[in-house]
């Protein structure tokens, strides 16, 4: 028997609807406009419940990891209301925060983790969405575990890919009405993605507001970490293989192909490689923050001051312009003006859109060029740096051999030590393999968390090592690692 279920409990919350066995709700009057809206555009999919979520019914038990968000989602909502602060207007119903850093990043700097801290789920991708009333965050398959044991019951959990689950738009039409306000960062949400919320929330007279103060950032407040602050070094030839010069050249090329004039660089692998620079503003990746603008006769490296040495200005002939092809270095922040400025000599620029893995330029970046001098396309630069020069090829061979050693040393002294009954946990199995590998000759270290599950913790996808979860090892359990290495 299906019966339809309704979930409330917290003051002006939305109602939802599952079929289920065993429980039986009335339904709310049809003549609340909002209700008939909803059913109408759900008929054809199971609406997304708390009831759907782990440990959400009273007196259930709660995970060990699960983090409380109450009073950061009241702080937030409190913003959403109408409120001056630097010369903004906030009045806002709903506001979107992504994973994304400002350069649409893999991985991000702790700095940028929002929507971790808002939601508590640390996974690698998922977008939160805050209404007045209700929180939900969307991820996929590899996060569903995770996210339910994490996020504590403020929050709907919206499995992408999951028969019926709306999308972020869909959901939002749902719930508001003609004229409401949708607010969102314009730094993290990638240029095609917020051309396509703003037409799809436009067709129901909701409008996407560009908030350019974070309202996340407001709510961490002092206890946000900072970026770090460590500089910019120079990769040497011997490890890159081609200059930074040949490889400007190259781009150019590709301007010339594309009939374009200049290309904003956004993705920080990309500024990188062009540049043989490298830097540790992100985990687990060798890159620092900026942006690299290149047209036919010049280049500006924008990047925070403290990553700038004597070395990198070397480097890059900053200091020595007039007589050697050279890269101008300025300001992170000042990426805004100084593009507006540059961008009334070109008649076309290249603005990355989202590629594979490269995320593409953000909305911020996008809405600075004219659009009629916008050529949206994938980054050259992606397929410039896919094809490995022979010093990188080499360079990859022995970074294999290089990690095969220390997992190799690692895996005997692991299955040696079992055996005897010697004490191994998740936690030690991360230690030890990265202290293996940091013996390794040009080791940067690790290319991502270890993910080291024994029992049940291996079906947690993407799982990490906590104290909270940490679990023995012993001979009776099968464990799962995933784990990687960089070097030079």
């Amino acid at each position: 028997m299906s019966i339809a279920v309704t979930q409330g409990g917290r003051s002006g919350a939305w109602v939802y609807y599952r079929e289920v066995e065993g429980f039986v709700a009335a339904k709310p009057p049809v003549s609340d406009d909002r209700v008939t809206n909803h059913r109408g555009l759900s008929r054809n999919r199971r609406d997304v419940t708390i009831l759907d979520r782990l440990g959400c019914q009273p007196g259930d038990p709660q995970p060990l990891n699960r983090v409380n968000t109450t009073e950061r989602l009241k702080k937030l909502r409190n913003l959403f209301y109408s409120a001056r602060h630097n010369r903004e207007l906030f009045d806002i119903k709903a506001y979107i925060i992504p994973t994304d850093d400002a350069h649409a990043s893999e991985y991000v700097a702790d700095h940028d983790k929002r929507r971790d801290f808002i939601s508590g789920f640390t996974g690698s991708a998922g977008t939160a969405v805050v209404t007045l009333t209700e929180a939900a965050l969307w991820t996929d398959g590899r996060y569903f575990l995770q996210a339910d044991q994490q996020m504590d019951c403020n929050w709907l959990l919206m499995k992408q890919g999951q028969p019926g689950v709306p999308s972020i738009i869909e959901w939002l039409k749902t719930i508001l009405s003609v004229g409401d306000l949708v607010g969102a960062d314009p730094k993290l949400l990638n240029a095609e993605t917020w051309l396509n919320y703003r037409a799809e929330l436009d067709e129901v007279g909701i409008q996407l507001r560009s908030i350019n103060t974070n309202l996340v950032d407001r709510v961490w407040g002092t206890e946000q970490p900072p970026y770090p602050s460590a500089p910019a070094f120079v990769h040497e030839i011997d490890f890159a293989g081609r200059s930074w010069q040949d490889k400007l050249g190259d781009i150019r090329e590709q301007l010339v192909k594309n009939d374009a004039d200049a290309i904003v660089v956004t993705a920080l692998d990309e500024v990188a490689w062009t540049l043989n620079l490298r830097g540790a503003d992100i985990p687990y990746n060798p890159l620092f923050r900026s942006f690299l603008v290149i047209d036919s006769t010049r280049s500006v490296l924008f990047t925070p001051t403290e990553k700038v040495t004597g070395s990198v200005l070397d480097h890059l002939n900053t200091r020595n312009c007039g007589s050697a092809v050279c890269v101008d270095v300025m300001e992170y922040e000042t990426i805004n003006s100084v593009l507006t400025e540059m961008a009334v000599a070109w008649e076309y620029v290249i603005i990355p859109r989202r590629y594979s893995y490269s995320g593409g330029a953000s909305f911020s970046i996008y809405e600075l060029i004219p659009e009629t001098k916008v050529v949206l396309m994938p980054s050259p630069v992606i397929f410039l740096k896919a094809k490995k020069n022979p010093t990188e090829v080499e360079g990859m061979r022995r970074a294999h051999i290089k990690d095969a050693v220390a997992l190799c040393d690692f895996l005997a002294k692991l299955e040696k030590e079992v055996q005897s009954s010697v004490t191994w946990d998740e936690l030690k199995v991360v230690e030890v393999l990265d202290e293996f590998r940091s013996q390794q000759n040009e080791s940067m270290g690790a290319s991502f968390y270890t993910i080291a599950g024994f029992g049940a913790n291996g079906a947690v996808i993407h799982y990490e090592p906590a104290p909270e979860t940490n679990m023995n090892i012993d001979m009776n359990g099968l464990l799962l690692i995933d784990s990687g290495g960089q070097y030079l």
